[in-house]
């Protein structure tokens, strides 16, 4: 059944400003989080501790959902190949509790019953204020909502969709990602008791004095739309396999074939990365540290299915789904193993722009996922794209050497 949840009413008494908010909704909060989604003994410590140090607090839900569908009126702004959704990180707050740290307009749209949406997520499907999306729940129910904000990504913390819990209770989103603690007295006596009485292990705090700082962050999902392209999906009914919009799929996903790994599928923007990195392994003579046949066997770069041992129930879709991430000797650096490649490996691979997940809060020590390209101190790249010399017709990249910006 799809339900409409429209509250034009209450929308026609907003500006129709093309973005709101001033701020990120976890700013002046210390943010608790865990590995698959908050246990109940987490939570249970971070009320526990609100409690002791009379702060107020609150938990945010945050799922992969379906959208199934933008239009503006009866026009169609994006639609999706029948049977197909584009992924998309959904975020569900209480209004009425979180008010303080999301600000009065931004409460009142959510409160409302509308969704309030990322501009870049926005800008990636034409979307404006004033349009409706469908989006199909966990339950399986298709929801059409208003979009009633846009908003800076950075300010929805790099969700793309954010909306109220009771809408997130009608798509079934029902996964505590993060917990929100706010208006207490002294900062450092809060998150000395938040960190007491929550587990130690797979448990992370943030506090606005002390943000926490991974060197092996990853691009959440807008800038991988962004830089690698937006694709429509369905379930293939084969466990955690899917079918992808095989346009996409065409203009984006090549076969390389490299000495060290052999012949694979990868994203054809990524390529260019991972041969550096394997050249310079070469000449390091580092390359016997990395088993091919395991890599062919069980390794990889593409591989069209949703994402493992996150904790989201829902249509989370792995980077290897985009052919942006490699596993390299998956079967000696299992997921929440530990780690055995050797960290050279790790840091030619995090030069030439990957993620290594040794470094994560669940170690995934096989697991390298294309980042961004490293800056210098000047604030510009050291390294440079030219066209391959290969037949591929791949670009190929290379370390400049002059100063930064030249050569």
């Amino acid at each position: 059944m799809r339900l409409l949840v429209a509250a034009l009413t209450a929308l026609a008494v907003l500006s129709p400003t093309v973005s709101v908010g001033a701020r990120a909704v976890t700013d002046g909060a210390i943010v608790v989080s865990e590995v698959g989604g908050l246990s109940e003994e987490t939570i249970d410590g971070v009320r526990e501790a609100a409690r002791l140090v009379d702060a107020s607090w609150t938990i945010v839900h945050r799922g992969t959902l379906r959208l199934l569908g933008v239009r503006r009126g009866a026009e169609p702004v994006q639609i999706p190949p029948p049977g197909m959704g584009y992924p998309m990180v959904v975020a569900a707050i209480d209004p009425v509790a979180g008010r303080p740290l999301l600000g009065g307009e931004l409460a009142e749209v959510l409160a409302a019953g509308s969704a309030a949406m990322g501009e870049r997520t926005a800008a990636l499907r034409g979307a404006a204020v004033g349009d409706t999306i469908t989006l199909e729940g966990w339950n399986g129910a298709e929801l059409d909502l208003v979009v009633g904000a846009l908003v800076p990504d950075a300010e929805l913390s790099w969700d793309e969709i954010l909306v109220g819990s009771d809408v997130a209770e009608s798509l079934g989103l029902e996964r505590p990602a993060t917990a929100l603690l706010w208006g207490y007295p002294d900062e450092g006596v809060a998150a000395f008791a938040v960190r007491q009485l929550i587990p130690k292990t797979g448990t992370r705090v943030s506090t606005p004095a002390a943000p926490v700082e991974l060197e092996d962050w990853v691009l959440p999902p807008v800038m991988v739309k962004e830089r690698f392209g937006e694709f429509a999906f369905r379930p293939s009914g084969r466990g955690d396999r899917i079918v992808i919009d095989q346009a996409w799929r065409q203009a984006n996903i090549v076969t390389l074939e490299y000495p060290i790994i052999g012949r694979f599928p990868c994203h054809r923007a990524v390529a260019p990365y991972l041969r550096a990195a394997l050249d310079e392994l070469e000449a390091l003579n580092l390359d016997w540290m990395i088993d091919r046949d395991d890599f062919q066997r069980a390794g990889g770069c593409f591989n069209p299915r949703l994402i493992r041992g996150g904790g989201d129930r829902g249509f989370a879709l792995s980077r290897h789904a985009w052919g942006i991430a490699v596993d390299i000797n998956p079967s000696m650096n299992p997921y929440g193993g530990p780690v055995r490649l050797d960290e050279r490996v790790g840091d030619v691979f995090r030069r030439w722009g990957f993620a290594w997940g040794a470094g994560w809060t669940v170690p995934d020590g096989m697991h390298f996922e294309w980042q961004q390209i490293r800056l210098s101190r000047e604030g510009c790249s050291d390294l440079g794209l030219a066209r391959s010399a290969q037949a591929d017709g791949l670009w190929e990249v290379y370390p400049r050497k002059g100063r930064c910006g030249t050569g």
